[in-house]
């Protein structure tokens, strides 16, 4: 396991932590109340802790190294088929569609690591949420 992977696993556990006392203080505060309040509140935090549990088996979700393979013998059985097809004279057009191949392939691989691609899951709006709560300036409706 790399020192990414370890870090990420380690959040991931603070993650449950931080879930489980949250739960916890949810049921210390709703048990002696039965009302719609204690009943909205609950189902909040029951939504929002199904929502940490859906983040998390994205974050841990990849693409199968068999998914991989085949798609490298797909790019590789193009490329043969291209070039045997062209003959040569059409080698422009069939550069483009190779590198639209590879382009293809490389969006896959940066998809799939989601948090070291290019394209990556942004945790702005945990940001904003985190500053919200700790300014104390959360309103009824928002």
């Amino acid at each position: 396991m790399t020192d990414r992977q370890a870090a990420t696993r380690r959040r991931l556990a603070d993650s449950d932590a931080l879930q489980a006392r949250l739960w916890a203080t949810t049921m210390a505060a709703v048990a002696a109340r039965r009302d719609d309040v204690a009943s909205s509140f609950l189902q909040s935090m029951n939504t929002t802790i199904d929502l940490a549990a859906m983040c998390k088996a994205a974050r841990l979700a990849h693409v199968p190294a068999r998914a991989f393979v085949i798609l490298m013998i797909y790019v590789a059985i193009s490329a043969a088929t291209l070039g045997h097809i062209s003959g040569g004279g059409r080698r422009g057009s069939t550069a483009i569609l190779m590198v639209l191949l590879a382009t293809a392939f490389t969006l896959i691989l940066d998809i799939d690591a989601s948090n070291r691609g290019g394209v990556a899951e942004s945790q702005e709006p945990m940001r904003d949420l985190k500053a919200v709560i700790a300014a104390g300036t959360v309103t009824p409706g928002q």
